[in-house]
């Protein structure tokens, strides 16, 4: 089973020689067989392992018992080894959700930190063949479209899952090979939950129709996800004919979406919105169907979405707003090689400065742009100025809010996820929306106060710069 993962680890890319993972390690079978097969790995791949145990604070000496079991099996194989304790019961009423909810917040929030603490590549989780089964039955009944669908990924941002090409039967002839023993978290029995209800009720009735059921709903996810790749990438065509961004708004242009799929406009509006508040959660099907309704309808009508958002019809466009919240953005002028254009200048709030590790309430930015003569000017020093090379944008530059496909470009062309950027900058979540970047389409060439691509630096074949200064 063994060479079974290991493939899938390679097939997949889910880490590179000498990586260095956070293991998550309940103690129970699905977390020991990670952690038993990561540690079989660790010298074929040079891997450095840190173990990480979460403590809910639910099931008393049950919940001793499995933080005292891990620790003596990381011990056991050398693997520093951690426990984070917190209160589910009291953060399920503060954060107003669950407890299975708040404990899976809990866990991520842990394995980040420690991921940071440890300046770990990547979070390692035991999900397996039976939870994608089990997950994308949960979003049936509950309703979901094809992304839904998709399941469990391998891989998302830092975490990773190499677990998912085995089922739960296989892990637990695997541990019973291996004569490695496990504990066993009693509310996984308890059918108050709706994953449990169908892990223990559900997925054995379907298994009696047919014994390879999971292994065939996991072969559905993978068809849906490749489907739902080709479908996104096709929508991508579409959003850049249908779709224009103005200062803080998105513009969709109804009459050039009117004659595609549901489908299609349902992706481009759900695109929409995670574009201008990075996510979806509490975004719902009535309010999509709302926001399309608004293609027929007259203009000046306009409906309330999630996070202060408003869709309104202005004539022939659906613009998507947040509403009181337009705080200053400028965009850089096209370049044009005859025209020398005069400094311009923009006061932003609320912004944060990697280089600072702080949160500047009032940041004012300029910008020009200047011809170069490499042999009379030198390139500034100061970390409050930065040059960039202007020869080879073929777009208009902007200074706005990150977005969910930006990146940067490296050395040798390849892109870099300016998602994977934050983390290594150990960028606190709450402050990634108050980023600032200078952006080429998605292509980020500075981030105001931290990094630089690659592609834009000043050199000897220079002729013309954008000088950007930021002022405290």
């Amino acid at each position: 089973m063994i060479n079974k993962v290991k493939k899938y680890i390679e097939d997949n890319r889910l880490f590179e020689r000498g990586a260095h993972i956070i293991t998550a390690l309940s103690g129970g079978a699905d977390s020991v067989c990670l952690f038993r097969i990561l540690v079989s790995l660790r010298e074929e791949y040079n891997l450095n392992l840190y173990a990480v145990h979460v403590n809910h604070g639910i099931r008393g000496e049950e919940a001793d018992r499995d933080e005292e079991y891990s620790k003596a099996l990381a011990d056991k194989y050398g693997v520093p080894f951690k426990t984070y304790y917190y209160d589910i019961p009291a953060l399920s009423i503060q954060w107003k959700m669950t407890e299975e909810e708040a404990g899976r917040k809990a866990r991520y929030e842990a394995f980040e930190k420690e991921c940071i603490e440890r300046n770990a590549d990547f979070i390692a989780v035991a999900h397996h063949m039976n939870d994608q089964a089990e997950t994308l039955l949960f979003r049936m009944c509950r309703g979901t479209g094809i992304k839904g669908l998709c399941g469990i990924p391998s891989k998302r941002d830092n975490i990773i899952r190499p677990l998912l090409c085995i089922s739960r039967q296989q892990i637990e002839e695997y541990l019973s090979r291996i004569n490695q023993e496990y504990v066993t978290d009693s509310t996984n029995e308890n059918s108050d939950y709706d994953r449990n209800r169908i892990r223990s009720s559900v997925v054995p009735g379907l298994c009696e129709v047919n014994s390879q059921a999971v292994e065939h709903i996991c072969e559905t996810a993978q068809q849906a996800s490749q489907i739902y790749h080709w479908f996104e990438k096709s929508c991508e065509d579409v959003y850049g004919l249908c779709v224009e961004r103005k200062d803080n708004s998105l513009y969709l242009k109804a009459d050039a979406i009117e004659d595609y799929p549901d489908i299609v406009k349902t992706h481009i509006i759900r695109k929409m919105i995670e574009n201008l508040i990075t996510t979806l959660k509490d975004v719902e099907k009535c309010h999509i169907i709302a926001v399309l309704e608004l293609i027929g309808a007259k203009s000046g009508k306009r409906i309330n979405l999630p996070y202060s958002l408003i869709a309104e019809k202005q004539y022939e466009y659906i613009r998507i707003y947040r509403d009181g919240s337009d705080y200053t953005k400028c965009d850089v002028p096209d370049y044009v090689p005859d025209i020398t254009f005069d400094e311009a200048r923009h006061t932003f709030y609320n912004v944060y400065i990697p280089e600072r590790k702080s949160l500047i309430n009032e940041l004012v930015i300029t910008y020009k742009l200047k011809k170069y003569n490499n042999n009379v000017d030198i390139i500034p020093k100061n970390s409050c100025i930065k040059w960039i090379e202007c020869d080879k944008i073929n777009r208009m530059l902007k200074i706005r809010q990150i977005q969910s496909e930006d990146y940067f470009l490296l050395d040798d062309g390849k892109k870099k996820k300016l998602s994977r950027y934050m983390i290594d900058e150990k960028i606190p979540r709450q402050y990634r929306d108050n980023l600032l970047v200078v952006a080429d389409g998605s292509n980020v060439l500075y981030v105001i106060g931290g990094r630089m691509g690659k592609g834009c630096y000043v050199n000897e074949t220079t002729d013309n710069i954008l000088e950007i200064k930021y002022l405290l």
